[in-house]
């Protein structure tokens, strides 16, 4: 099983304070034929020091320094960079469990993609969210809605293991001016070209939750459309989701809905899906009924987890 390559793919922007932690957890995978692709993407701390660091002790790990291009780039650039067999994708502030590229790799066999479950870690807390608790195969339609909808599949890159064949063979690339989602339109993308996915009930990393993370920094409405649009043709009933997580960006920012027009018709289409759990529902009931009430109940749950900086 070791002969197979797996490259793990790092984009990296000024995030010094967590690095030598995400690329200590690669080096201590238990899989230990590794292809560790670092790409520095135009940092002003000292996180280029610390990867030439490691490079010059592992002959794994792979360090490029490019000009500030954005997430997309440097992943696209890791892509063309990556001799592996398998993919996997890593933040730079997280963590990997050891386990976490040998369960992924033993059972990728017979299968184009695999997803596991992750923890959410705070400074005072770390949350487990598993997506299953056995191993099983599940329809790609379903795992679509999965990763749309606000569950814990979701599109998330970090949680998945990808098969380097079959993003070669249909040029699956991350669109390079969409800086909001873009992990999930990838994985949609892949998913189109699968045959056979499955979920394992394996926990293997470690999300840390920041302040400076790019879910809790604002984003237009107009870069929220551009990606919806995109992600559309990905599901026949995406409007009830659309329409949850557009009001969830929403709420996410802070900001006022009342003046969304329609607002009425959409929140009874999601109050009526099948599709969107009974907490989802009560959160946009409370935000639909005072706002200040849901500001407080964000607050309350950010005071009981303190992010990273």
């Amino acid at each position: 099983m070791e002969k197979d390559l797996v490259s793990i793919i790092v984009p990296i922007y000024n995030t010094s304070n967590y690095l030598y932690e995400l690329i200590k957890s690669i080096q201590k995978q238990k899989y230990k034929n590794l292809e560790i692709i670092l790409i520095d993407d135009g940092s002003t701390d000292n996180s280029r020091e610390i990867c030439e660091k490691f490079g010059k002790k592992d002959n794994r790990v792979l360090f490029f320094s490019k000009e500030i291009e954005g997430v997309s780039i440097a992943r696209n650039f890791g892509l063309d960079k990556a001799k592996g067999k398998y993919i996997f994708f890593a933040d730079s502030d997280d963590i990997l469990d050891e386990n976490c590229i040998l369960n992924f790799i033993s059972e990728i066999k017979d299968y184009d993609l695999i997803c596991a479950g992750y923890y959410e870690m705070f400074k005072n807390k770390i949350i487990e969210k598993k997506i299953t608790n056995a191993k099983g195969e599940i329809e790609k339609d379903d795992f679509l809605k999965g990763v749309l909808n606000n569950n814990n599949i979701k599109g998330f890159l970090w949680n998945k293991f990808f098969r380097k064949d079959i993003i070669d063979k249909f040029n699956i690339k991350f669109e390079e001016n969409i800086n909001f989602l873009e992990d999930t339109l990838f994985v949609c993308n892949y998913i189109k070209y699968c045959n056979k996915i499955c979920m394992i009930p394996s926990t293997l990393y470690y999300y840390r939750m920041r302040k400076s993370s790019i879910v809790n920094s604002s984003k237009n409405i107009e870069s929220v459309n551009n990606i919806y649009i995109k992600l559309k043709p990905f599901c026949n009933n995406i409007i009830e989701i659309y329409w949850y997580n557009y009001l969830l960006f929403y709420f996410n920012n802070k900001k006022d809905l009342h003046h969304l027009k329609n607002i009425s018709k959409k929140m009874r289409l999601i109050l009526f899906s099948k599709q969107i759990d009974i907490k989802c529902k009560v959160k946009l009931l409370i935000y639909r009924i005072s706002p200040n009430i849901f500001k407080n109940m964000l607050k309350f749950k950010q005071n009981k987890y303190e992010l990273f900086n």
